[in-house]
């Protein structure tokens, strides 16, 4: 019912019967690509003979041709350009020879003969021409028949091979009216609407809807009453017929089953051979029952290898007992989509990584299969790799630099309590001299600056490691810095004001980090009024903003992007500290997905603000 693209079919005869000259006709209305591919081969057949081509169509059946020709390896351009293809217009051409609106003979052979003359001499001839569809569509029916006949007296003359197309739908009534015989007698073979195949199992599986156990016996009858005067006909378009005559009753529901399912059949097949994707359809057993022309490219194998082969085989070793167990959930499921990525070996010998999604759509009555879709991913298989081995590289060289940088400043501490305990020994000598004992001071500041600068670089590397996150009150965090600053504030007469705080997923130890660090800071910058610092909190949609608002010095505009900088101090060594503290605020920050940043608070003072994701279900404390 899903047949391969033409171009994976075997090259066949159109011409299915002997006599003196070859008239084909195709009925197009319910399938206007089959036309596309059967007058492509046809032409592509009249190329491989080195016979003359002429095309009467349609602009747009012209395009549609040419694309197909490309499709199978045939040059039309090439073609045309050496005198072998000749395409006209239909519709200009068909005036040239009509009288009112019938066809003149004169004029007809005239016309005919012109265009023949711009071909070069070849072995034979051929043509492809509509104007008898565009004579129908405008109902001129007689028109049409008398034209055909013109045809056929200039192929009993020249021994030209005809191919016809007229708009008529082989699912509808018109393909059982009578005027249709006309047509039909008047050409040696009707050309299939579409893949034989298709309509047949189309027309099988609504026979055995409509008429049940009865359909054999109906089968029977039909294959016993097949004689018949007009065209060679293929199996589908004879039985369509033969209903609408020997079961008038049934013939219809029979016939608008059919075009149903042959509508959906086609609809799948433009969608899966125009799919980036390789679409295959397996049966319960696994065995591919149809795999589309992307098979070739992704799967490396075309689809005529593809059917009815053991696809298991072709899974890597190790992979196959989990494509197994994917392949059987998917049957157990229907449709359930189920996915999986397998090593799968091609013709070449390399293995590629393929992701299939298997949809079990065995009940569907136009189906009937497991549908695969698969895409190569072997690029992205190779890039995850690369980027795991890359994470791994840098995992190790960031713990190898933390190794180092602790090693680093733990050895550098003994050194430097050293310099401070004997320079601190100097300066309890009374005769010192006043000088000397100023810069034994200077040494022993400078080196507990250097002793809360290693602090602070161990800090910021503690930041990086990830720490483990969990639902946390940030209440809570904030009371524990408090408390952890507790002598500060008591010295400055600080006041701490907390708002009702939400609940986040996060680190606790870096939430009492970031807020000690604040507020530590609106201490440590305050002005002449004691330190008055409050904190609360806004939700936006999917983020909290927490607000640490003081009335200190406030931070002018050109330094607020600034002080977020490592080792950024505004005041210098007038006040104290590494110039790290805000800096790792920002990295604890960002680090949850939040920004960070400083505004004036009205009063005066800073309000340092940041946001956090907001916890799934969270609430407020």
């Amino acid at each position: 019912m899903y047949p391969e693209m033409i171009s994976d079919r075997p090259t066949k005869p159109f011409f299915m019967t002997d006599g003196p000259h070859h008239h084909l006709v195709q009925f197009y209305d319910g399938d206007e690509r089959s036309l596309m591919e059967n007058v492509a081969q046809f032409l592509a057949e009249g190329v491989q003979r080195g016979e003359g081509l002429l095309v009467f169509a349609t602009p747009s059946h012209s395009d549609g041709f040419r694309r197909q020709l490309r499709l199978i390896g045939v040059d039309p351009d090439g073609a045309e350009f050496e005198r072998r293809l000749l395409v006209l217009d239909a519709e200009r051409t068909l005036a040239d020879f009509l009288v009112g609106e019938i066809p003149e003979q004169e004029l007809f052979e005239s016309t005919i003969r012109v265009a023949k003359s711009g071909l070069r001499p070849s072995r034979g001839l051929r043509a492809y021409g509509e104007m008898v569809g565009i004579l129908w569509k405008d109902g001129h029916h007689d028109a049409a028949i008398q034209l055909e006949a013109l045809w056929n007296n200039f192929l009993q003359a020249t021994g030209c091979k005809l191919f016809c197309a007229y708009p008529i739908d082989v699912f509808g009534p018109e393909f059982n009216a009578p005027a249709t015989d006309s047509i039909l007698r008047s050409h040696t073979q009707l050309v299939s609407a579409g893949p034989k195949e298709d309509l047949a199992a189309v027309l099988d599986l609504s026979m055995k809807e409509v008429l049940g156990p009865t359909t054999q016996q109906v089968k029977a009858s039909m294959l016993a009453g097949n004689g018949s005067s007009i065209a060679d006909m293929p199996e589908a378009e004879r039985a369509i017929r033969w209903l609408h005559t020997h079961l008038p009753n049934q013939a219809e529901e029979i016939v608008a089953r059919a075009h149903h399912h042959y509508s959906i059949g086609r609809r799948f097949r433009a969608l899966v051979e125009n799919s980036s994707d390789a679409i295959s359809l397996l049966g319960a057993d696994g065995v591919p029952i149809y795999a589309s022309p992307a098979a070739s490219r992704v799967l490396g194998y075309s689809p005529k290898e593809l059917v009815g082969t053991d696809f298991f085989a072709l899974i890597h070793a190790d992979d196959r007992e989990e494509y197994r167990r994917v392949f059987e959930a998917a049957v157990a499921k229907p449709s359930w989509p189920i996915q999986v990525e397998v090593r799968l070996g091609q013709k070449d010998g390399r293995w590629r990584w393929i992701e299939s999604t298997h949809t079990n759509l065995l009940n569907d009555p136009d189906l009937h299969a497991i549908v695969v879709n698969s895409r190569d991913v072997s690029d992205r298989k190779a890039a995850e790799q690369r980027s795991q081995r890359d994470a791994e590289e840098l995992r190790r060289a960031y713990r190898d630099l933390q190794d180092f940088a602790y090693a680093a400043t733990h050895d550098l501490r003994d050194p430097l309590r050293s310099v401070c305990a004997f320079t601190e020994l100097l300066t309890e000598n009374a005769h010192l001299e006043p000088e000397t004992r100023q810069y034994a001071d200077f040494i022993v500041d400078g080196v507990k600056r250097m002793s809360a600068l290693l602090d602070a670089l161990l800090s910021w590397d503690r930041i990086k490691a990830p720490e483990p996150r969990q639902p946390i009150d940030l209440g809570e965090a904030v009371r524990q810095a408090v408390l952890n600053l507790s002598q500060a504030i008591s010295e400055s007469s600080a006041v701490v004001h907390i708002a009702r705080m939400p609940i986040v997923e996060a680190s606790e130890v870096h939430m009492v980090q970031l807020f000690q660090n604040l507020i530590g800071n609106a201490i440590k910058y305050r002005s002449a009024s004691p330190p008055d610092i409050q904190i609360c909190t806004r939700q936006y949609g999917t983020l909290y903003e927490v607000k640490v608002r003081d009335n200190g010095i406030g931070v002018a505009p050109e330094y607020r992007k600034h002080i977020f900088g490592l080792f950024k101090r505004l005041h210098g060594d007038q006040m104290p500290g590494t110039g790290i503290g805000l800096a790792l605020c920002k990295r604890i920050v960002e680090g949850m997905g939040g920004e960070i940043w400083v505004d004036s608070a009205p009063e005066g003072g800073s309000a340092f603000c940041f946001t956090l994701p907001v916890k799934e279900k969270g609430s407020m404390i």
